[in-house]
């Protein structure tokens, strides 16, 4: 929502043709955020052979997909190629996880999305009336951080056990 406004901001206004490549990166921390925690489980199983063959056909999806799209989008094309790629590598390791050890996620992600979805209205109206980048992405994270510990009690408490409040 904000690559528009964060590229400039930090590099300059010469580097605005990186917005689209900022945009896809930001879709795969969608799918490498899970990532990591799937393969850290997989290898606690010791099922970590599991994932060799997934890897190797993901390198040759994005190597196929980077032939396709490079000509016609350029680096863009080669972001849309890495992402659909760890899309792909998300989606089966998540597959082999669920046969290893059965987990949910889903009610916990359902139970943030009214946060996320007040959060990104309000980053989107802030844009809207050209309030700075840096003021809009502090209020908008406030709005979110609050409503969820407002909305997550046993976030709250196991926050406070961690840091021994």
């Amino acid at each position: 929502i904000l690559g528009g406004d964060i590229i400039p901001l930090i590099f300059g206004a010469g580097y605005i043709d990186a917005v689209p490549v900022l945009r896809v990166m930001m879709l795969m921390l969608l799918s490498t955020i899970p990532i990591i925690l799937l393969v850290n489980a997989i290898f606690v199983y010791n099922k970590q052979r599991e994932l060799v063959f997934v890897n190797v056909l993901a390198v040759f999806i994005n190597i196929f997909l980077n032939f396709l799209l490079i000509p016609k989008l350029g680096v863009t094309g080669a972001a849309l190629a890495t992402l659909v790629s760890s899309v792909f590598v998300t989606f089966i390791v998540w597959r082999k996880m669920k046969n290893i050890n059965h987990f949910e996620v889903w009610p916990s992600l359902l139970r943030m999305l009214p946060a996320l979805a007040l959060m990104t209205f309000i980053t989107i109206v802030l844009q809207r009336f050209g309030i700075h980048v840096l003021i809009n992405v502090t209020i908008s994270g406030l709005v979110y951080l609050f409503i969820i510990f407002r909305k997550e009690k046993d976030l709250v408490e196991e926050i406070k056990g961690i840091t021994g409040r």
